[in-house]
């Protein structure tokens, strides 16, 4: 179960009611890669299934892989692994998501293969994406009922004597609608989305004698959208018996966030009985020039939030293969410290008589999180 904390200072005390709820989110491209690229979240938002786009042999394990191979996974994770294949795979793994409560759903359609010549391989991914707008209103146009996204993804690997092999791997995407955002925008009947995600990695491996496998990999990812929010006119009521009309607006957000990664892991067979152990070790650091103004249960979030986060994790897996059979488990710690901040447009006095300049922070927010996660 996650762990939070925070604390806040601030300029101005008046500054203290506003409530800080960043959502870092699409960053990785399927959820299946977390153990390499890790997404911080400060909101319990459900974005379904969108971004598993990538087949896996081990999905029903709850993706156990530390101390596992996934022939159909590991190409995409690390690129080095694409010249761990004898032979070529292609695999066509059309999806269906749906979320209840009319929140919406989809479809995929990914298209991946590895192929080998000698000591090279290279790979792709090719997907394309429906996801249904949610809870439409009577005004919303037609247009707006449904959003497509495409992913693509090229690899390109070698293999090298003493068991070595280097791989990189380029990916991105065009992006018309993240499920969830609509849940972070309280009272708006529209939300139109754009933006592209992005990501670059290199890969080198090792396996010798006894079994023994080991890994380092480096990444930078790039995820950009931009939020054009629109809130419908209502009236509040003051009593005895005051309507006030409230105009209709429209306003435009962007949610941008750019990670550098580092990740290793290592696994060899234990004992005689056939067991393997794994570990693994990550480390990201997360720049967030710009966070949307979230709205959620009509409290707005400080405005003009960039930060940044370090995130890290430490993880032990271990596996059996029994004939057709095979048992595995994974345990990752997972802790994170976030900072962000809000900055002043212009110069400001504040109520206590003091200025803040423009560009100074008027609150600083720093949140931290351990997350300890198990699967089998």
């Amino acid at each position: 179960m996650p762990l939070l904390c925070s604390s806040r200072r601030t300029r101005d005390s008046q500054a203290a009611v506003a409530l800080t709820a960043s959502l870092l989110c699409g960053v990785a491209f399927t959820s299946e890669l977390t153990a390499q690229q890790i997404s911080p979240r400060t909101v319990p938002v459900q974005m379904g299934q969108q971004f598993d786009i990538v087949p896996s042999d081990r999905a029903a394990m709850g993706n156990v892989r530390i101390a596992l191979d996934d022939a159909l996974l590991d190409p995409f994770v690390n690129p080095a692994k694409a010249t761990r294949l004898k032979a070529g795979l292609l695999s066509v793994a059309p999806m269906l998501l749906n979320q209840s409560n009319a929140r919406g759903g989809g479809k995929t359609l990914p298209i991946s293969g590895i192929f080998t010549s000698g000591a090279w391989s290279f790979g792709g991914l090719f997907a394309m994406q429906q996801l249904d707008r949610t809870q439409l209103t009577w005004n919303a146009p037609l247009s707006e009922r449904a959003a497509s996204n495409q992913y693509l993804t090229a690899i390109i690997a070698r293999r090298f004597g003493d068991g070595y092999s280097l791989g990189a791997s380029v990916y991105s995407a065009t992006l018309e609608a993240e499920q969830g955002v609509d849940q972070l925008y309280s009272g708006a009947d529209r939300i139109v989305q754009d933006g592209s995600a992005s990501d670059a990695r290199v890969g080198l491996t090792r396996q010798w004698g006894g079994g023994q496998k080991f890994e380092v990999m480096v990444l930078r990812s790039n995820f950009d959208m931009t939020h054009d929010v629109h809130y419908p006119s209502f009236q509040t009521f003051t009593p005895p018996n005051t309507f006030t009309p409230v105009a209709a607006r429209a306003e435009n957000f962007r949610d941008h966030t750019t990670t550098w990664g580092a990740h290793s892991e290592y696994s060899r067979p234990v004992g005689t009985e056939g067991w393997t152990l794994g570990v693994l070790g990550t480390i990201n650091r997360l720049s967030h020039p710009k966070i949307p103004d979230y709205r959620i249960n009509n409290v707005f979030t400080v405005p003009r939030d960039p930060g940044h986060t370090w995130a890290y994790n430490a993880g032990v897996g271990m596996s059996r293969v029994l004939g057709s059979g095979t048992f595995g488990f994974d345990v990752i710690l997972e802790p994170m410290y976030s900072t962000t901040w809000a900055e002043a447009a212009k110069d400001t006095v504040t109520a206590r008589g003091t200025t803040i300049l423009k560009g100074a922070h008027t609150v600083d927010n720093r949140q931290r999180r351990c997350a300890a996660s198990g699967s089998r």
